[in-house]
């Protein structure tokens, strides 16, 4: 059986896209799909594997009436019989799954799913394939068919291509959204810090920014071509992690450039390195401790000790003396705290610390 009348490939593969990319209905390009297959039923489910159970993404079908009939009864009921799931949980993404294949005759004839679900609906088998599959989740695409209706190769093939798009485009709309999430979430820390703050490329090109940052006004920072370009360059201004802006009333600002651990908060998901523009304020030592785990994954003790050392110039002993523990417990938590702000001296611990 061939495609509809005016119903092309390259149109489903925009359709495919539009629905998961921009917004658009998924049933316009699982109705393509459909055709194609000339299936009663198309549809795109989803099974988390711990649950095992499967979960309707969209369906269309060829009778509106059946298919809202359909949908109640597997929803109620017949999802809990629904064998696709068992049977399919460890196949790899593109392969074909054929109930005519896969169950006997004998099977199918005592099965309730297909004698009190698909054939009162006008069915007698399916056939589907795996589109996306992560070890947590698959997504698979099931087409139902009429009795005496199979699957020609060349209807297989076309599909193949076709769902292969659909299982890359599902894929790209995850990262998107797993994309906007981290920008959601890294804007949320940023804004409750109250010293203005950047995130940067490691060319210069300002990710993020926090309502601090936008409430002081950016616009005399040095920028060329939207990328950060401070007097002796990008790449010096990181070696030296600050650089001064004489603004026009002849002021001057100081700003500081920290690099961003792989390991904080912040950097989770960007998978590039990061860079941190501050323009401190005076503040509380119980403020820069809150920003210092805000940024960089410390505990409370370790950014306690970060502020004694940084803002009360306190030496380790004196900090163990202060706490009343030992000076080795000190110098452990000192290991740590480099490790984890990233930089490998504490004087360069101490200037993170006071940039913030």
């Amino acid at each position: 059986m061939q495609a509809r009348q005016g119903v092309g490939t390259g149109s489903l593969i925009d359709s495919i896209y539009a629905a998961a990319l921009e917004g658009a209905d998924w049933r316009l390009a699982l109705d393509g799909l459909r055709n194609i297959a000339g299936a009663r039923v198309a549809g795109l489910l989803s099974v988390e594997h711990r649950i095992g159970v499967p979960r309707i993404e969209t369906l269309v079908s060829d009778d509106a009436a059946n298919l809202e009939s359909m949908v109640t009864a597997y929803t109620k009921d017949f999802h809990r019989l629904d064998p696709t799931p068992g049977l399919v949980e460890k196949w790899a993404s593109g392969r074909w799954f054929f109930d005519t294949e896969a169950l006997s005759d004998a099977v199918r004839n005592r099965s309730a799913y297909h004698q009190e679900f698909l054939r009162p609906h006008g069915s007698s088998h399916w056939c589907g394939t795996v589109v996306t599959r992560t070890s947590e989740r698959s997504e698979f695409m099931s087409f139902v068919m009429a009795p005496g209706t199979t699957l020609a190769p060349g209807q297989q093939a076309m599909l193949d291509t076709l769902t292969s798009h659909v299982g890359r485009a599902r894929r790209l709309s995850e990262q998107l959204d797993l994309g906007r999430q981290q920008h959601a979430l890294v804007t949320a820390l940023l804004d409750a810090m109250t010293v203005p703050v950047l995130l940067l490329d490691e060319t210069g090109l300002i990710l993020v920014d926090n309502a601090a940052a936008r409430a002081l006004g950016m616009e005399h920072l040095p920028m060329h071509h939207g990328r950060l370009q401070p007097i002796g360059g990008w790449q010096t201004a990181r070696e030296r992690g600050a650089f001064t802006v004489v603004r026009g009333d002849g002021l001057k600002r100081h700003f500081f450039l920290t690099a961003v651990p792989a390991s904080a908060q912040l950097a989770r998901d960007w998978q590039r390195p990061l860079w941190m523009l501050t323009a401190p304020s005076p503040q509380s030592s119980a403020e820069r401790m809150r920003r210092l785990q805000t940024i960089f994954p410390l505990t409370r003790a370790e950014a306690e000790l970060v502020t004694m050392l940084a803002s009360e110039g306190l030496t380790p002993q004196e900090c163990a003396e202060e706490r009343a523990v030992s000076i080795n417990t000190v110098r452990t938590q000192i290991k740590s705290i480099l490790l984890k702000m990233g930089v490998t001296r504490m004087s360069m611990m101490v200037r993170t610390a006071m940039s913030l």
